[in-house]
């Protein structure tokens, strides 16, 4: 590659589309046969991809050509900030966990009862942390969280005023349940559920809503994974925010650690409104921040920073 080349845009088939390219390693080991197992273990410290390219993913080609040809506007403090999130689950009793066979969606296509969420998933803590410490940096914010956390209230908001919309929640990809075949985000469960609001806020649903953020930011398990296994491109939910007006998403390749993902993306704003780093250059930033160890040697590991990706131009 050119050295003069400093961003690299990725849109990977459908045998690579699930792996974050930005950790693979680059280091030259120049190690013989004889000295391999001494030099790794002594010297060895492995150089990243992402430590010398800004990387950007995109869906595919037409992606790339629609993006490009939007207004990109610059995220400030006095952008607006919507964060959806730590989604309230009440405590179910063991014995009345329903099995799979027993989860029925009616023709609406929504969940006819929502205990199900309630026994499938847990709270998460950090993620009200995460929102919080984002609502501090902009001046204009507002949180979505525990009860208000759901559907209702998500799609009662007029959401083209927001700039930058993080939903720090579970996220599942489809055929999560039985004859149920779309990705969504889990929010908050009412008790009676209907089309509206059954506490799954699917792609078909995102892709109806009216946004013209700059960023979303999709802090939750699995959200750019594969339909299924050999699934082209990104997951559903990347394209339905994209189909619905947002010019970039953040997405996680796999399920990510609660106070990582706090540590890394409010890091990453912060970058964003106090320097004049664009998204993937700010989120580039910090990973090179967490594989130098500012955050912890334990974070310096690729499972911590690398399932973050910037989809986008």
């Amino acid at each position: 590659i050119d050295p003069k080349i400093k961003t690299l845009y990725i849109i990977a088939d459908k045998h690579f589309s699930g792996f974050p390219f930005e950790m693979l390693i680059t280091t030259n080991r120049n190690f013989t046969q004889e000295n391999f197992n001494e030099k790794f273990d002594k010297d060895f410290k492995p150089r990243y991809l992402i430590e010398d390219y800004n990387i950007k993913y995109l869906p595919n080609v037409a992606s790339f050509i629609k993006l490009a040809d939007s207004k990109k506007q610059k995220i400030t403090k006095m952008s607006r900030f919507l964060g959806i999130g730590d989604p309230k689950f009440k405590k179910i009793s063991q014995k009345s966990i329903t099995s799979e066979e027993e989860i029925t969606f009616t023709r609406g296509g929504f969940i006819e009862d929502t205990e199900i969420i309630n026994e499938r998933y847990s709270e998460l803590p950090f993620t009200l942390k995460e929102l919080k410490s984002m609502k501090k940096i902009f001046n204009r914010s507002t949180l979505l969280t525990r009860e208000k956390a759901n559907e209702k209230k998500v799609k009662e908001l007029d959401l083209k005023k927001f700039d930058v919309i993080s939903f720090a929640t579970h996220a599942e990809v489809s055929g999560t349940f039985k004859d149920f075949n779309e990705p969504f985000l889990v929010l908050t469960p009412p008790e009676t559920p209907n089309q509206n609001n059954d506490g799954l806020l699917t792609t078909s649903e995102i892709s109806e809503l009216d946004l013209n953020a700059e960023l979303v930011i999709l802090s939750a398990c699995n959200t750019s994974s594969k339909i299924h296994k050999y699934a082209t491109g990104f997951s559903g939910l990347i394209n339905s925010f994209f189909a619905a007006g947002s010019r970039s998403v953040i997405a996680t390749h796999w399920p990510v650690a609660d106070e990582a993902s706090y540590l890394l993306m409010s890091e990453t704003l912060k970058k964003v409104l106090n320097s004049n780093l664009t998204i993937s250059e700010a989120l580039q930033n910090t990973k090179i921040e967490f594989i130098n160890g500012k955050y912890g040697e334990e974070f310096k590991k690729p499972m911590f920073w690398a399932p973050y990706v910037y989809v986008g131009i």
